[in-house]
């Protein structure tokens, strides 16, 4: 073998061995940090531990049975899908109409885009922190009641059960609104403007126009929006900083019982085996919401 056949073949080893070692260390890290944490939540899951002790015994099934008649969770559950169902139709609804309002290109439009979409660039805690302050019973809110003279619709919109879960729901469709409105933004703007003239000289405006042009035309972007809406059903920052569940338990949702559940009561098995029941359940209901609305969307 000549020496240049040598030196080529030695390039290639070592661009080989580089390319392997890059690849290796971003996948293993991503492995331990991933993969890993997984895998052992799996194996917990079929255990009693207590999240401290090296002792523990192993119970089968018992703990993915118990999710299911365990009454904090099926509680929770209930919280979880109210919650979820409201911030999504809610926010569905008012992003829409919003972005079919600032479609238009009326004057000022730009700066309520960048307003609405403001929220998005804090964290959401921050944002649980400000207005924990602002609905609470010596708040912001409160205080302006009182000075308009609607002292008796002044509470503790937090500590109140028939107010708390309106509030986070309020808050969270406040926090995303701006995120869905730029995706219906987006799907309108794609619309060719003939297709919108077509429908016009066919005789289609208002409502008709919107339901049988503009809406099965954006139904990409709904599914998009849709499925952010159905991601709440993992809801916790928010839950956690303003009501910590209460009050009694009025907005307790599934990630906050399940955290409680390993940190509080020291049920951590049982805990990893709630993760992964619900996490089935989420994948289950983001797999049924997508494929229906995909099937709705159309070709132009």
């Amino acid at each position: 073998m000549s020496g240049r056949a040598r030196s080529w073949k030695s390039l290639e080893k070592r661009e080989f061995t580089l390319a392997l070692v890059s690849v290796l260390i971003p996948f293993t890290l991503f492995f331990i940090v991933v993969y890993f944490p997984q895998l052992t939540n799996l194996f917990f899951s079929f255990t009693n531990w207590d999240g401290y002790s090296r002792e523990f015994r192993m119970v089968g099934l018992a703990n993915f049975r118990k999710f299911f008649t365990y009454q904090p969770i099926l509680s929770a559950m209930g919280n979880t899908f109210l919650f979820t169902g409201c911030v999504t139709v809610l926010g569905a609804v008012t992003q829409l109409g919003m972005a079919l309002v600032l479609s238009r290109g009326l004057r000022g439009s730009s700066f309520f885009k960048a307003a609405f979409y403001l929220p998005l660039l804090f964290s959401w805690v921050v944002l649980a922190v400000i207005w924990n302050s602002i609905l609470r019973n010596n708040g912001l809110l409160n205080s302006f009641l009182r000075t308009a003279g609607l002292a008796m619709l002044a509470r503790d919109w937090l500590a109140t059960p028939g107010t708390a879960m309106g509030s986070l729901i309020f808050l969270n469709t406040w926090c995303g609104f701006g995120y869905g409105l730029i995706i219906f933004l987006a799907g309108l703007n794609s619309i060719p403007p003939e297709v919108r003239e077509a429908a016009a000289i066919d005789g289609a405006r208002g409502l008709t126009e919107f339901r049988h042009v503009t809406l099965p035309l954006i139904m990409y972007s709904l599914t998009i929006d849709l499925f952010l809406g159905i991601g709440t059903l993992n809801i916790f920052d928010l839950v956690f900083v303003m009501t910590g569940g209460g009050p009694a338990g009025a907005t307790r949702t599934v990630a906050l019982a399940i955290y409680e559940e390993a940190f509080r009561y020291e049920r951590v098995g049982f805990a990893c085996a709630s993760s992964l029941v619900f996490m089935a359940i989420v994948g289950v209901l983001s797999f049924l919401q997508v494929r229906t609305t995909r099937s709705q969307e159309v070709q132009y």
